[in-house]
């Protein structure tokens, strides 16, 4: 994989970094909080696609960290994800009455249709 090493690093990290931050925050979630609005079934599919999410990220960070072409393509399913799922969690934020969160909904979304956009370019570039 021979790409431009500062945009390959930034999606890198970023896919990391976010996937991390998933499981440390709804690992926190589940220690300090048990009144959840949704019903146990609902909340137990909910944090399986967090998971998945978050493991799908981080995997695909770390392959593409240990240069393989694959790790792009993972990126690209767990980008997905999460562009998904900043958009429902935004409206879920902002149903509740909050407009902090949709704020940081909102800079998520963007930088994750940035960063996927960039790894489009990046690859489209290397198979010319």
């Amino acid at each position: 994989m021979k790409m431009n090493r500062t945009q390959v690093n930034m999606i890198k990290w970023y896919a990391i970094i976010i996937g991390t931050i998933i499981i440390l925050t709804w690992v926190l979630i589940l220690l300090n909080n048990n009144d959840f609005q949704e019903g146990i079934k609902e909340l137990t599919f909910h944090l399986i696609s967090e998971f998945i999410m978050a493991f799908t990220c981080i995997t695909g960070g770390v392959l593409i960290h240990r240069k393989k072409i694959t790790g792009c393509f993972i990126v690209f399913i767990g980008f997905g994800m999460l562009i998904y799922s900043t958009l429902n969690a935004g409206g879920y934020y902002l149903e509740l009455g909050d407009y902090v969160m949709p704020l940081l909904m909102l800079f998520l979304f963007l930088t994750t249709v940035f960063l996927t956009f960039l790894l489009i370019r990046i690859l489209s570039y290397e198979n010319k």
